[in-house]
């Protein structure tokens, strides 16, 4: 089955984890390199849009047929924004509305029937996006410091941290060899460092769903 970005949604025995991510940027960099790995092949990446509509997006696919049988874990993916708290409350209000019980700890996945679990950029604690974990693997100090250096020329000191980070990431891709590539295209170039505490945050997220849609699976069985 392939990855959704639009509602169609449809459970299936051989993708028991559905894991809803915020935006196209976050769709594409997770789908790429992240669920090119084999042990990853379980994960049903859904791009749920913007965060306002989580809550309902939520609700509507989980009284999807078969959604039960098939889905064993659920994981949610979005910037933390401005406010790490309120990032969570909001997760956290989807998942109940929907009738799942999460866990109020950023990065963990509770068990359950199914297990669910949420991931906040850039780090599961501070404030930010995506972008500010890819700033953090990013190796190239001289490339950062000029597209800092173009911030600063453009005089966009009146705009939020999320903003510059993103026209940052943008710069830094402006400048490398490929100028035209999106940031979840940067990610098959290896542009942003795998070994990057906070990719590998992601990668780790990743993990737990799926060893807890295992588990869930294994109990079933019994």
């Amino acid at each position: 089955m392939s990855p959704s970005r639009k509602p169609g949604f449809a459970p299936a025995a051989d993708k028991p984890v559905l894991l809803l991510v915020e935006g196209a940027d976050a769709f594409y960099f997770v789908l790429s390199p992240f669920l090119s790995k084999k042990e990853f092949a379980g994960i049903h990446l859904y791009d749920f849009g913007s965060v306002s509509e989580l809550k309902l997006q939520m609700e509507t696919l989980v009284k999807a047929p078969r959604f039960k049988e098939c889905i064993k874990a659920i994981g949610v993916m979005r910037d933390a924004e401005d406010n790490v708290e309120s990032a969570i409350s909001s997760v956290c209000g989807a998942f109940q509305n929907a009738g799942i019980k999460a866990s109020k700890l950023a990065g963990e996945v509770r068990p359950g029937d199914p297990a669910c679990g949420f991931h906040l950029f850039p780090d599961n604690g501070n404030p930010g996006c995506l972008e500010n974990a890819c700033l953090r693997a990013y190796g190239n100090s001289r490339d950062l410091d000029c597209a800092q250096d173009f911030l600063n020329c453009a005089k966009r000191v009146d705009r939020s941290p999320n903003w510059r980070a993103k026209a940052l990431v943008h710069a830094l891709i402006a400048i490398g060899e490929s100028p035209e590539l999106t940031l979840g295209d940067s990610a098959k170039t290896g542009m942003w460092a795998s070994e990057s505490p906070a990719l590998i945050l992601i990668e780790s997220f990743l993990r737990h769903l799926c060893n807890a849609a295992k588990s869930q699976r294994s109990m079933g069985t019994e």
